[in-house]
């Protein structure tokens, strides 16, 4: 909160995607001083989203992390807490993928699913097995950063029922990604994206959803799809974040054929209205 600290990574290569066992420093640079301080290691990081170490606002200096724990004949991914006062502190049993600005509420997604490697885990490995996800116990999860509950708030099929083609979903490869909250933590959005076959996942469409953290309204509720493919088609968006109130969203995109600009919309707007 200071600005004195910012979270880090120290990588031990950025030439090709992290293999299976290689660790990278989570840390923080000290900006009076210039200098990187580690303070653990982690299996769970990425060179586009790194290990999402994420300060926690409502426990001062205290920030939380992606890791895995060996289970079983394998791995399983949490989220570490750590405190530069007095070291490990806890842990959640879910990879944090984002935090409500108050602290209240993380959000987690399987990681195992995105075929785009280069924005996942290499102990995380792509369900070839069974690639159909399973449909009523797997999709997004709302994390209450105080109690450490766990709840899926919109599962597969919930999403598959939302859909606006949904006779187009037969027999491709589905995934989560890009999950982030609103400005007052109302709301939380998260990018739906299926292909024909798993890998290579190309050509890719997306829809983003939105939906309720609650607990007023009910976690899940009031579930939107704010954006099909059709904006998306042919690189017509690059990126996608909240705005400055609960209902605005803001994207990298080019609709008026300019090249990309940034264009905003109120999903609570209909019709659908965007400006530059």
């Amino acid at each position: 909160a200071t600005t004195q600290y910012h979270l880090a990574l120290r990588i031990p290569q950025q030439t090709r995607l992290p293999e299976p066992g290689e660790p990278a420093e989570v840390g923080y640079v000290d900006r009076n001083t210039r200098t990187f301080h580690k303070v653990a290691e982690t299996q769970a990081w990425c060179h586009q989203q790194g290990a999402i170490s994420l300060w926690l606002t409502h426990r001062p200096r205290t920030f939380i992390y992606n890791d895995f724990v060996p289970e079983g004949h394998g791995w399983r991914a949490i989220a570490r807490i750590h405190s530069l006062d007095d070291g490990a502190v806890g842990e959640v049993g879910v990879p944090i993928y984002a935090l409500s600005r108050d602290g209240r509420w993380g959000v987690s997604l399987n990681f195992g699913r995105i075929p785009r490697r280069g924005y996942t885990y290499a102990l995380a490995p792509l369900p070839s097995e069974a690639p159909e996800p399973d449909l009523d116990h797997d999709g997004l999860s709302l994390v209450d950063m105080q109690s450490g509950e766990v709840r899926l708030i919109a599962s597969y099929r919930r999403l598959i029922a939302h859909h606006p083609w949904p006779y187009d979903l037969e027999g491709v490869y589905m995934w989560l990604n890009h999950a982030l909250f609103n400005s007052d933590g109302s709301r939380v959005m998260v990018l739906f994206r299926y292909a024909p076959q798993m890998m290579p996942a190309r050509p890719w469409r997306t829809y983003m959803y939105t939906m309720a953290v609650g607990p007023d309204p009910e976690p899940g509720s009031d579930l939107r799809c704010s954006l099909s493919d059709i904006y998306w088609r042919n690189g017509a968006i690059s990126h996608q974040i909240w705005g400055r109130t609960p209902g605005e969203i803001l994207v990298d995109a080019d609709w008026g054929g300019r090249g990309h600009e940034y264009v905003v919309f109120d999903e609570t707007s209909h019709p659908f209205q965007a400006q530059r």
